[in-house]
Order: C-alpha cells, then sequence, then structure tokens
C-alpha cells in the first residue's frame, strides 16, 4: 500500500533480498529537491495488524535527514534484533517530515516452506552455545594444567623435603601447599569440561535451529518470507 502527499513525496519501489544473516531492503525516496526525510524500518509477525517499535539493530540509508534518491539500501541484521522469528512476515518503511507522511507497506504472508530451498543460515542460539562452549574448553585445559602441573610438583617438592637438612620447613611447606592446590584446580577441571559436554549437546540442537528466507510473490511486486524452522 502506497500513500502520496502534497508536493509527491512518496517511498516506492521497496525490495527485498538475504545476504547471510541479514535481510538487505532497497528503496526509491522521492520529493522536492533537496528535502531530507527521517527514515525508519518496521517488522510486523502478525500480517501486519500490529508493527511494534521502528527495528533498531539496522544500518544504511535509514535514521535522520536521509536524502531524496533510488535504489536507497538498509540492512537488518535479523539475529540480533530478535532470537526467533516466526508468522506471516510484514515490513513497513516509513518517511516522515514534520506533519508530511510517505509510507509504504509490502507484506509477505506465511507459507510452508521449501525444504529444497538452501537459504538458511544459524540461529543465534548456535551462535551462542558455541562461544560458551569455547570458554568451557579453555577453562578446562588451564586449570587442568594448573591441576596436574602442581599434582607433580606435589610429589617432586615432598621428595626433596625427605632429603632435605637446611630449608625441609620450608620444602614441607611448599609440598602441602602443592597437595592443596591439585585438587581443587583437577576438580574445577573437572567441572568445566562436564560443562562443555553440556553445552556441546545445546549447540549440536541449536544446529537444526535455523531462520529460512524465502521468496514470496506478492500483488504488484516482489517481497520475502522468514520463518524460524525447526
Amino acid at each position: 500500500m502506497l500513500t502520496k502527499l502534497a508536493g509527491a513525496q512518496s517511498v516506492t519501489n521497496v525490495r527485498f533480498e538475504k545476504s547471510g544473516k541479514q535481510v538487505l531492503i532497497f528503496y526509491d525516496l522521492s520529493g522536492d529537491k533537496g528535502s531530507t526525510w527521517n527514515i525508519s524500518v518496521y517488522c510486523s509477525r502478525d500480517g501486519g495488524k500490529t508493527m511494534g517499535s521502528p527495528l533498531q539493530k539496522i544500518s544504511g540509508d535509514c535514521g535522520k535527514t536521509i536524502a531524496i534518491g533510488t535504489n536507497k539500501k538498509i540492512t537488518w541484521d535479523v539475529l540480533a534484533e530478535y532470537d526467533k522469528l516466526e508468522g506471516a512476515i510484514s515490513f513497513k518503511v516509513e518517511a516522515t517530515k514534520g506533519k508530511d507522511l510517505a509510507k509504504e507497506n509490502v507484506k509477505a504472508e506465511a507459507s510452508p516452506i521449501d525444504k529444497t530451498l538452501p537459504a538458511a543460515e544459524f540461529s543465534a542460539n548456535y551462535y551462542k552455545y558455541k562461544k560458551i562452549k569455547t570458554i568451557w574448553m579453555a577453562s578446562a585445559l588451564v586449570t587442568g594444567g594448573i591441576g596436574v602441573f602442581t599434582y607433580l610438583q606435589t610429589g617432586t617438592t615432598y621428595s626433596q623435603y625427605q632429603s632435605a637438612t637446611t630449608d625441609a620447613d620450608a620444602l614441607h611447606s611448599k609440598a602441602d601447599l602443592y597437595n592443596k592446590i591439585a585438587p581443587i584446580s583437577l576438580g574445577i577441571a573437572a567441572f568445566c569440561a562436564v560443562e562443555f559436554i553440556l553445552v556441546s549437546g545445546k549447540q549440536k540442537k541449536a544446529r537444526s535451529e535455523k531462520l529460512t528466507f524465502y521468496p514470496q510473490p506478492i500483488l504488484g511486486g516482489g517481497g520475502l518470507g522468514l520463518a524460524y524452522t525447526f
């Protein structure tokens, strides 16, 4: 739906395309020569019944003082804004200037996803668990290394203590310290290893969560459908 205003200001030729985990939104903005407009983008998940707040994780030809022109481009980082996106997806590109308003709504109604289409990306959960898994793995390796080192040093230092003649007390204290650190470090390493295994399982499950984009023809132009599949 396109609304034209006095002075012929309008947002037209809105189209979308997928690029990795992002959606690229293109549009043409016409108006008085030298005029600038404030551009906002909205996304609805119920077919346009409610739009909610303007999208935040967008960049490019959006925000304040956007000059008129063709082939304007906005990049939306979908997974940075929503962990889950499903339903009858609609987008609205809105240009405002004072009391003036030019807008175009483009709807992509929900439809069964074609499983043969390759356009899919891992969900935000997959990358979140991947990062957490790396942290647990590094923690397990570091604390495990400390535990093994202090365990070996306990035996070495105790042997030195048994044959010492002048610094026996210092060696005994050192061996006792190593003996306390070793089990604590190995215990922490074991805990980190268990967490690593648990998070690896969650990451594997999240691997099947994909944000899928699929072409969705609409009356009078193109569109883009989105769905979060499991």
